[in-house]
């Protein structure tokens, strides 16, 4: 096996895990403040990917610069999600507050 392609096959399962990672930190954050579980954060990711991409595309700018303004976005899709859906969930009793948690929102 040719000793570049495992040095790059290491560095993207450390860059996997690392997404991984955050994706973990950010659903028992969610958990842990709030006690509702949000399963969105993969569906807000690939939004961000997709806007980052469509940014990149479009425009033709940095990559690292259509990341940050699709973060800028993403930030305020998700203001607005929390501030319509997930508020509204949060006053819901205990055993109803994990099956309508934004699980619908990848349709």
């Amino acid at each position: 096996m040719n000793l570049d392609l495992l040095f790059q096959l290491a560095i993207s399962g450390f860059l996997l895990g690392g997404v991984y990672s955050l994706i973990a930190l950010g659903l028992s954050l969610i958990f842990g403040v709030m006690r509702v579980i949000n399963f969105a954060h993969g569906e807000m990711m690939v939004w961000g990917m997709y806007v980052a991409y469509t940014i990149l595309l479009w425009t033709g700018v940095d990559p690292f610069f259509s990341f940050l303004v699709s973060a800028v976005i993403l930030f305020f899709i998700g203001y607005l999600l929390q501030w319509t859906i997930v508020n509204r969930i949060i006053d819901f009793p205990k055993p109803c507050r994990s099956f309508p948690s934004r699980n619908g929102d990848g349709f």
